[in-house]
């Protein structure tokens, strides 16, 4: 193959006219676990009013981390963290409650980081 000035490639080479788009790529290794913390913690379980233990990983180091239960209509049923800093590894955990009003039903949990990470969990939440 030869370029236009003369050049000449050892291999065959497609030289195309416009660059192609980068892929978008967010946070694909963080992760959340979250359950009660009244017994030694019960991944993905917890009873309203109770106490909770969430964690995330993977997220940006500094980054700042907020963690919500989502409730069935889609609004906050519950902040757990707010503003929690993730370490230098990129971990943040805290310690939270539930509210008691917090019916016995099946919950998505939030992590929301302020530079772009995220990560969902289950959350179950049973009668006491």
């Amino acid at each position: 193959m030869r370029g236009p000035v003369g050049s000449v490639a050892s291999v065959p080479v497609n030289v195309v006219a416009t660059r192609p788009a980068a892929p978008v790529v967010s946070a694909i290794d963080s992760n959340l676990i979250v359950g009660g913390n009244e017994n030694g913690l019960a991944v993905g379980l917890a009873s309203g009013g109770g106490g909770v233990t969430a964690a995330v990983s993977g997220f940006n180091a500094g980054e700042r981390v907020n963690i919500t239960v989502v409730s069935a209509d889609g609004g906050v049923g519950a902040v757990l963290l707010a503003g929690e800093k993730a370490n230098i590894g990129g971990a943040a955990s805290g310690d939270s409650t539930l509210p008691a009003s917090l019916k016995a039903g099946t919950y998505a949990v939030q992590a929301i980081g302020t530079k772009g990470s995220s990560a969902t969990a289950p959350l179950i939440v049973v009668a006491k």
